[in-house]
């Protein structure tokens, strides 16, 4: 079965639930964004989102989802309710493709391209508290994860940006690189030529911040927890009075130190404001009862912004992203909020 529903199979994935009793009121496909691809259907006055996975997906990052979610719900944290099935399944499995149906949660979501006047000191205050209300409630809770999940240590989080950065710059067998492939296009788009231009200043950074920071003995390893590991505002709902409603989209969820996902956090939600990234910082700490390192989390932030921007290249590169505008604009938020934070701390910077 493909990721497009046919009504039929609809029935045949939703007789798994109790709440379902044969009849939909309405089914429509969500407008997708980079990766997801998901659907609501309306029945009476509720609704609920069918999130389809490829027989391709992460099995074990997938369970360790759907326990981080339950753990969080369990203990009142807002999130949308994950349904489990007749049989206690959080999925359901079909055709060598897996489905999960969450109850969908009426509101908006902020974005900082579009809605900057928004983006308030309050939200983001709210934002940086309800993070570290999860960070408490899973660090508190007896959180076993799967037997197949392996913590994601500081050293393959500072690794991974020169992995990607090889990935694209590297000979490919008997091809060119992506790199080399992308500046022998013909008609290069004004993001081709941003690649090009800004690439070799990614790997400068990378190189750099592993060899010069990685080192220091703030980087321990063993306070790992599941975290979130996609905190943005495109996976945070409010209502129309600004408060904060639930997170969605926990498919990315790691096992990782929490300093990461703070750092992490703070720097995709500020951005290259320093005002809403101090009041972010300050707001977690006061709200976890326990300061930050600051290094790990400059560290943290860096890393993010080079993860993520090397990610959504090699992605559009392989040729997986449709609306390659979308993703532009989220890598300049990004180099923006880079370039910031390498300004402010000097001590990894472009030359």
């Amino acid at each position: 079965m493909t990721s497009v529903f046919e009504r039929s199979e609809l029935d045949k994935i939703l007789n798994n639930y109790l709440f379902y009793s044969g009849s939909v009121d309405s089914f429509q496909k969500i407008p997708q964004g980079l990766y997801n691809n998901n659907y609501r259907i309306k029945i009476g006055k509720l609704s609920w989102v069918i999130k389809f996975y490829p027989s391709s997906a992460n099995n074990s990052r997938t369970k360790l989802s759907h326990q981080l979610q339950s753990t969080l719900y369990d203990n009142g944290f807002p999130l949308a309710k994950l349904e489990t099935t007749k049989d206690q399944s959080f999925f359901v499995e079909k055709d060598d493709s897996f489905y999960t149906v969450h109850q969908w949660v009426e509101g908006k979501h902020l974005s900082p391209l579009t809605d900057s006047n928004l983006i308030t000191n309050a939200a983001v205050t709210q934002i940086a508290c309800s993070l570290a209300k999860m960070h408490r409630i899973v660090s508190s809770t007896s959180f076993v994860p799967p037997d197949e999940i392996n913590a994601i240590h500081w050293e393959r989080l500072f690794s991974k940006s020169i992995e990607q950065c090889s990935s694209l710059m590297h000979r490919r067998s008997w091809h060119f690189s992506r790199f080399n492939s992308l500046k022998l296009k013909w008609r290069k788009s004004n993001f081709d030529g941003w690649i090009i231009d800004r690439l070799p200043f990614f790997l400068e950074i990378a190189k750099k911040l592993n060899d010069e920071i990685f080192h220091e003995d703030v980087f321990v390893n063993g306070n790992e927890i599941p975290i979130h590991n996609d905190i943005n505002w495109e996976n945070i709902i409010f209502d129309s009075t600004g408060d904060l409603l639930a997170y969605i989209d926990f498919d990315n969820s790691i096992y990782a130190d929490r300093l990461y996902e703070v750092g992490a956090a703070a720097i995709v939600i500020s951005g290259s404001d320093e005002l809403k990234l101090k009041v972010f910082i300050e707001a977690y700490n006061d709200a976890f009862g326990e300061v930050c390192s600051d290094r790990v989390i400059y560290a943290a932030m860096v890393i993010k912004c080079l993860n993520s921007i090397l990610f959504s290249i090699n992605s559009y590169l392989k040729g997986k992203i449709k609306n390659y505008q979308m993703l532009e604009s989220w890598c300049l938020y990004l180099e923006k909020s880079l370039e910031s934070i390498l300004t402010c701390h000097r001590t990894v910077r472009k030359q």
